[in-house]
């Protein structure tokens, strides 16, 4: 069953500029600017006021109606990126071979040893502008001491380690 219109509005904070262009949407705040494109979903977005966009689905089934809350949130998020930041963890997981990381040259650079058992050192080098520190409260985890501005997930996930074992690709760390 379709349901013929289901809208939500979504209210940013102050200091937050947002401009919605078609179903693209831009959000400036005082750490940056972050771009998400939506064009991929069946949704119409407005722009009602100077912080507060509408976002709405006609005819939708319950999946489709399902979207809107997403793109709400996703929006909110954008607006927390820009204002307060996000700080992104990654922990090693393991099940037999207790795995050793290290953070070295600064924390530019992490060294993966005993991963399944071996006695090859992995050295995975972050990406320009990403330094990753371990925490102190939680044991085999690390934190990222920079926050996320656009493409910052990517670079972070150079950390996330692609091993090839006997032609299968496995994760040695994981966030």
């Amino acid at each position: 069953m379709k349901v013929v219109k289901s809208n939500q509005e979504v209210t940013l904070p102050e200091g937050v500029k947002v401009w919605v262009k078609g179903r693209v949407v831009t959000v400036r705040g005082p750490r940056g600017m972050l771009r998400k494109d939506f064009s991929h979903l069946k949704i119409e977005l407005t722009k009602k006021g100077p912080s507060t966009i509408e976002v709405q689905k006609w005819f939708g089934t319950r999946k489709d109606i399902s979207c809107v809350r997403t793109v709400c949130s996703h929006i909110n998020n954008l607006a927390i990126g820009v204002t307060k930041g996000y700080r992104y963890k990654m922990r090693s997981v393991y099940a037999h071979f207790p795995i050793n990381c290290n953070v070295t040259q600064e924390g530019a650079c992490i060294e993966i040893r005993n991963f399944l058992g071996e006695k090859f050192v992995r050295r995975v080098a972050m990406r320009e502008g990403v330094t990753v520190s371990p925490s102190q409260k939680q044991k085999n985890e690390m934190t990222s001491n920079k926050y996320p501005f656009q493409g910052y997930r990517y670079k972070m996930r150079s950390a996330y380690v692609h091993f090839p074992i006997n032609g299968n690709v496995t994760r040695g760390c994981r966030h």
